[in-house]
């Protein structure tokens, strides 16, 4: 896995109170990547299967040529 980027807070953007600072990052993202790291996951990607093609079902001509029985 490669390495997560840095989130660094630049000194104009700090605040007097630790309470005004905004999160960054996303704790989704940061849970999986420990998670992974860990081996509770794999961490490869999944393979998808390839798409099928629809079947399409056709009337043969055939049903056509029925005859009554009794008629000529």
């Amino acid at each position: 896995l490669a390495e997560p980027p840095l989130e660094l807070v630049l000194p104009d953007e700090l605040r007097d109170s630790l309470r005004l600072l905004k999160p960054e990052g996303n704790l989704l993202s940061d849970r999986f990547r420990n998670i992974m790291l860990r081996g509770k996951i794999e961490t490869r990607k999944p393979i998808s299967q390839p798409k099928k093609a629809k079947r399409t079902t056709t009337e043969k001509w055939t049903h056509k040529d029925f005859r009554v029985p009794g008629e000529v």
